[in-house]
């Protein structure tokens, strides 16, 4: 789900029970570094991109509430900023690493 369409309402027949989490960044590989979505479509897979849904929506605008990334409790207590990035201990071929390359580096401007 796009964070556009995220604040405005949520997934028809979804359970009100049920969290809808959105991600606005995404991981460069080169940089070591979190980036912003600008262009929502080269981030879908070719059979996702033009499929719709249908949508219940908010009386007004919902505020988007920003949570810790999942990833957070991998990062040891004694991390630095000035440490090296760890290498990522991978698994099976063409999947994501068994352990992440978590590190902790200094924020970006805005």
């Amino acid at each position: 789900m796009f964070c556009t369409r995220y604040s405005r309402g949520r997934p028809r027949g979804l359970p009100k029970d049920k969290e809808v989490y959105v991600c606005d960044s995404r991981y460069n590989e080169e940089k070591h570094k979190m980036n912003k979505i600008k262009t929502w479509a080269s981030c879908l897979p070719d059979e996702v991109r033009d499929k719709d849904y249908e949508m219940d929506l908010f009386d007004g605008p919902k505020r988007t509430k920003k949570v810790p990334t999942p990833l957070l409790h991998t990062l040891k207590e004694e991390t630095k900023e000035t440490d090296e990035v760890p290498k990522p201990r991978w698994g099976a071929e063409n999947a994501p690493p068994i352990v992440g390359a978590v590190h902790k580096g200094p924020r970006d401007e805005n």
